[in-house]
């Protein structure tokens, strides 16, 4: 059994390898055999499916869930038992001794920890099979896609995140999950190996590895709602006692996701039912929904995200740093000749005058971060429908000025200062769009929907891109790009939108 260090410094290259040797020790299976062993492994285990079927017909890409007749409103689509449901009260008597032992040794932000000990312990497993040794889940795991496609932003190279990404707020977010995820793997999960030997393969146990491990939790896995009728505005104690933890729920994650979705899940004390939110039709694929996410949401999450004119819940996040600093570059710009005459003709100021204001701003911004107005990684939100935070920027702004342009005029410097992130303009990020989505046609890639996530195009068809006979390198490479470029173009979209619809607002 390896040390702790070596566990937690094995190289790229390592790791790699380790993965090829499990690939070509688990037994691979032809789809129509993993499909047989599935619908025989739900029989014995007490799922229930009412006129649905898994398939990889009649949906759009991957294996989805397919109407075999009518459905009518209301009806449940399946259930599944909740003794079924992989988490750390599921899992081996061993393990789940173990984990309940390490209390709050496995405490995280994150309360991931204990699910990725039982997804690693589970992954050992898989290699067993070959022998046929395979564990509970085994049919499952041979029905969700290989870890390698799961290719989300946290897997990208550090020159991918720069170049890709700038200007969004994801490079942030970025690089607090891997150094939460980085301390989590080195101070938790890699001691509590490291204790229980017996329990896992020491080869598996990398950061690489690892990663790949989140990245599924992240995209595949539930968690269950707070109980009803608990109030919001609850103490945060007992909030926190309602908090359930993520879970893998077999079948429910098979489901493709769509804005529009046409079924949901409902969680009943013994049981998960995933019901028809409207009538389907005979043939119809079922849709699940992840919520009103946003392409940069999607893109974090799930590693895909939408064309920016079916991006319906798009947003982009302006740092409130950034509505300090504009804050003060107003005020300390000198005025205008448009302005001085605007000046003289009300007999006071109704823009700012040069220098008047910078020091009471920020005694000002002091006083409303130590409130709790302002967060030091606080945001507001711009999205279709206007500034979401909109409530927070009239707090801020009744605080922070007595002007009545002020303001649209901040929101156009705002959206001024935040186009100039991205490093081109949003005429030649729509030309890169397009290029990028030619070269997709060049090398065989098909408007359909991954498994697990995509939104429905108007004319019913769907808005994933998948590739046939394209090396794994390479899709990956075309996939970074066109989906960081729809995330650029839909945030450039609404800003530009933001500056045109404020320009009146102070001329």
């Amino acid at each position: 059994m390896k040390t702790e260090l070596q566990m937690a410094k094995h190289t790229h290259n390592d790791e790699d390898d380790n993965e090829n040797v499990v690939r070509k020790k688990m037994k691979l299976l032809p789809d129509d055999e993993k499909l047989v062993a599935f619908q025989d492994w739900m029989r014995q285990e007490g799922f229930l499916l009412f006129n649905v079927s898994v398939s990889k017909r009649n949906v759009a890409s991957g294996w989805g869930l397919v109407a075999d007749k009518d459905i009518t409103e209301g009806d449940v689509l399946f259930t599944v038992p909740r003794s079924v449901l992989l988490h750390p009260c599921t899992v081996s008597d061993e393990l789940k001794v173990a984990i309940e032992a390490a209390g709050e040794e496995l405490d995280s932000g994150s309360s991931w920890v204990p699910l990725l000990l039982c997804l690693l312990h589970e992954y050992d497993k898989m290699e067993a099979a070959a022998c046929g040794f395979g564990g509970r889940w085994q049919p499952y795991f041979n029905m969700v896609p290989d870890f390698d496609d799961l290719h989300l932003p946290m897997m990208w190279s550090k020159e991918e995140l720069n170049e890709e990404l700038k200007g969004t707020n994801l490079l942030g977010l970025l690089d607090r999950d891997l150094k939460s995820l980085t301390f989590e793997f080195e101070h938790i999960v890699v001691p509590f190996v490291k204790k229980h030997p017996q329990l896992f393969n020491a080869d598996n146990i990398t950061l690489h590895h690892f990663k790949k491990m989140v990245s599924f939790v992240m995209a595949y896995s539930f968690t269950e709602p707070k109980k009803p009728g608990k109030d919001d505005d609850d103490d945060d104690d007992d909030d926190e006692d309602d908090v359930h933890p993520p879970m893998m729920v077999p079948l429910a994650d098979i489901l493709n996701h769509a804005s529009e979705n046409n079924a949901f899940i409902r969680f009943r004390p013994q049981c998960l039912e995933m019901l028809a939110k409207r009538n389907i039709k005979k043939n119809e694929e079922i849709f699940n929904t992840y919520g009103e996410l946003s392409n940069e949401q999607l893109l974090h999450m799930y590693g895909y995200a939408e064309h920016p004119t079916l991006a319906l819940y798009d947003t982009v996040d302006i740092p409130l740093n950034d509505l300090r600093e504009t804050f003060l570059q107003m005020n300390t710009d000198q005025p205008t000749q448009q302005q001085q005459q605007q000046q003289q003709r009300h007999q006071s100021t109704n823009l700012p005058v040069a220098n008047q204001n910078a020091p009471f701003i920020d005694k000002k911004w002091s006083y409303l971060t130590k409130l709790g107005y302002i967060a030091d990684d606080g945001c507001l939100v711009l999205s279709h429908d206007g500034v979401l935070t909109e409530k927070m920027m009239n707090s801020i702004m009744k605080n922070m000025s007595k002007l009545p342009d002020s303001y649209k005029m901040l929101l156009n410097k705002l959206a001024t200062r935040q186009l100039g992130k991205y490093g081109r303009s949003l005429e030649e990020e729509e030309e890169l769009m397009k290029k990028l989505e030619e070269e997709m046609e060049k090398n065989n890639f098909q408007p359909t929907q991954q498994a697990e996530h995509s939104s429905t195009s108007p004319d019913g068809g769907c808005t994933q891109l998948e590739c046939t006979n394209v090396p794994t390198n390479m899709k990956h490479h075309l996939r970074t790009k066109l989906y960081s470029s729809y995330v650029r173009c839909g945030q450039m979209r609404l800003l530009q939108k933001l500056t045109s619809s404020t320009l009146g607002g102070f001329s």
